[in-house]
């Protein structure tokens, strides 16, 4: 017949493999609701969850905060200036890009996070046709990269909604020139990030690794506790 105390450590291994099999459903979760198809765009940029500004910039303002890289000859005064037609950037070589800082995302839960950019464009910027923006996040990887339709801005400015890798910490944006043509730069640039609430599955996740270990030490405890008795009682025998 079994002891209390052997009927005690069977019932707590079984709730910690009960335990841990419901953690692999929680951990598993998210990613099968990610299945293909479920990242897919809509045609209207969401509605932000708790909207994080970012980064904001404009006119010399922008001009000094982005990081310049220019790889051809001479001294590139005329790389990139601000004129009466607004902030102008005429490549010397195909890798020279512009950019803006890296910028931290708020901390998600393996969740897809959507990011709003929006740009400052006229609709007489014939030479955005020549601009490229690239997201990237960390680790330099490209995201995905557009060029800002002027025909389609409202009240001067074009967004569009970039949905981030789930790993994604920082990302930043690169200004190229498709062509190697002068390029006009966005007179502004922000950037939006939404900071999503934990989900309910995050939640649960956490509670029943908790439960799990706190289960395993208690098991724990009662095999040593177990094992150094007949030691402690052997003197006396």
């Amino acid at each position: 017949m079994l002891k209390l105390d052997d009927m005690l450590v069977q019932f707590l291994l079984a709730g910690t493999r009960s335990l841990s099999v419901l953690a692999l459903v929680a951990v598993l979760a998210p990613a099968m609701a990610a299945a293909p198809g479920a990242d897919a765009r809509t045609a209207a940029p969401p509605n932000l969850q708790n909207p994080v500004l970012l980064f904001e910039r404009h006119g010399t303002g922008l001009v000094h905060a982005l990081e310049k890289n220019f790889y051809g000859p001479g001294n590139h005064d005329d790389a990139l200036q601000v004129t009466s037609r607004g902030i102008l950037f005429d490549p010397t070589d195909s890798k020279d890009h512009l950019a803006t800082p890296w910028v931290t995302l708020p901390f998600a839960f393996w969740q897809r996070r959507h990011v709003l950019v929006e740009l400052g464009v006229s609709a007489k910027d014939a030479e955005a046709d020549s601009l490229l923006v690239t997201v990237q996040r960390d680790g330099y990887l490209n995201v995905v990269g557009f060029t800002p339709d002027p025909a389609k801005a409202v009240s001067g400015t074009w967004s569009t909604d970039v949905l981030v890798p789930r790993m994604a910490r920082q990302i930043r944006l690169v200004i190229t020139s498709a062509d190697e043509n002068v390029a006009r730069v966005p007179s502004k640039i922000t950037i939006w990030s939404e900071d999503p609430p934990l989900p309910l599955a995050g939640l649960m996740m956490i509670g029943v690794v908790v439960a799990s270990f706190c289960l395993f030490l208690v098991c724990a405890l009662i095999w040593v506790t177990r094992r150094r008795s007949p030691k402690a009682l052997a003197p006396n025998a």
